[in-house]
């Protein structure tokens, strides 16, 4: 007699991620975790770069730009490269 595979759900699958205590699917929650900061840093540092691209550029304000500046070198150290 042949072993079928049970359809899990979304929810439980998630669930299961979420409580696990495998050390290989904390590896690849560790890996998403960081991915996504990386993403979120390259877009602040997208933010940057269109502040930087011309001179006298409104984009960004003067506050704004000292926070996106400090919130991307805090994502790209502690978020991203430590992990």
């Amino acid at each position: 007699m042949a072993a079928t595979a049970q359809k899990r759900s979304a929810w439980s699958v998630i669930w299961d991620y979420l409580t696990t205590v495998d050390h290989k699917k904390i590896a690849i929650l560790y890996l998403m975790g960081g991915g996504f900061f990386f993403l979120l840093g390259g877009l602040e540092a997208m933010l940057i770069r269109i502040q930087l691209a011309v001179p006298n550029n409104d984009f960004l304000s003067a506050g704004m730009f000292n926070q996106v500046i400090t919130m991307h070198g805090t994502t790209m150290i502690f978020l991203a490269a430590m992990p």
